[in-house]
């Protein structure tokens, strides 16, 4: 995050819960949906002045916890211009290839937004860490 907030045009605040070690798809895609909102969506279409970017894992995990099985959040908000509620349908191009990249690893993608009033995305998944005995996909 420190480098995407250090080539913004707009304050970012993070909040990131220390993560058990994730399957590297999973991670890969974490990393890819904190970066991709924020450093070409927003700045691109959005126009927003602030960014917030949490990353929620429930229950909370320990530093290399292989046992722990929950949920893994992330939220992207921004204080932009929104998008119309015809721009949000699954048919754009944008937005349907991030649901697709969210279904792909189990996980679900939905995405809050009002014309004037900025877009919250939030990305959930839910499984397990590397090394624990069973892991939804």
């Amino acid at each position: 995050m420190a480098s995407v907030a250090s080539q913004a045009p707009f304050n970012i605040s993070a909040a990131i819960d220390p993560t058990p070690p994730l399957p590297p798809e999973v991670r890969s895609r974490c990393i890819a949906w904190c970066r991709r909102p924020c450093t070409i969506l927003i700045v691109k279409h959005a126009q927003a002045r602030c960014v917030d970017v949490d990353l929620r894992a429930t229950p909370a995990a320990a530093a290399g916890e292989e046992a722990w099985r929950g949920e893994i959040a992330i939220e992207i908000a921004d204080d932009g211009r929104g998008i119309e509620s015809a721009q949000v349908a699954p048919q754009h191009m944008g937005l349907r290839i991030m649901g697709e990249r969210a279904a792909s690893i189990g996980a679900s993608l939905t995405i809050v937004s009002a014309r004037d009033r900025g877009t919250r995305l939030t990305i959930v998944w839910r499984g397990g860490a590397v090394g624990s005995e069973e892991m939804d996909a």
